[in-house]
């Protein structure tokens, strides 16, 4: 079974409705904006992970309140980035990680990527 989880987004007025799986409490999630086409979620915070979803420039996904305490560097194409791995759930409820640099507060493309 599926749970609505609501807050009020600090860069939006209205709140944001969220489905994830039942358990656990209701949490405040953060909305952030992809910020390099094609950016892949993968199952663990690891470029060797299992891709589990792939998302287009400016796609709304949700922060999970989960960093790695760790930073990777990756070549973007057009700049080499040092950044943690981030938590993330789709708008469709999949939950998992992708690169930092891949996502962001604001609709901006990353400048460093081709």
């Amino acid at each position: 079974m599926l749970r609505e989880k609501r807050r009020q987004d600090s860069l939006a007025k209205a709140p944001i409705a969220l489905r994830t799986e039942t358990g656990g409490t209701s949490q405040a999630y953060s909305r952030l904006y992809v910020v390099i086409d094609g950016l892949k979620m993968r199952r663990t915070p690891s470029l060797n992970a299992e891709v589990v979803d792939e998302f287009r420039l400016f796609e709304e996904v949700y922060f999970l309140d989960e960093v790695t305490e760790f930073t990777q560097e990756i070549n973007l194409g057009k700049e080499v980035a040092n950044e943690p791995w981030v938590k993330i759930q789709s708008k469709e409820g999949r939950a998992g990680w992708v690169y930092g640099a891949g996502v962001n507060f604001y609709k901006k493309k990353h400048p460093g990527a081709e």
